[in-house]
């Protein structure tokens, strides 16, 4: 039977690797939820009355600007 050793160096590093995946993955979810939210919201201003506009205090101007901007951008 073969012997199997492995540097911890080796070892930490393949963990390493795995948890800075693990958290790119992470970042891209956030990203994707929070892109998911501000077109959500964006599609919601855009289906207003004037008067639910400005109960919430934007014109209708404001909420134009601001639903006809993509979803990357804050």
């Amino acid at each position: 039977m073969a012997q199997v050793s492995c540097s911890s160096s080796t070892v930490t590093g393949h963990h390493a690797a795995r948890r800075q995946s693990a958290s790119a993955f992470s970042r891209l979810v956030n990203h994707l939820e929070i892109w998911s939210e501000r077109h959500r919201a964006r599609r919601a201003l855009a289906g207003m009355s004037d008067a639910m506009l400005k109960d919430i205090g934007l014109s209708r101007g404001e909420a134009t600007y601001e639903w006809e901007k993509p979803f990357w951008r804050p």
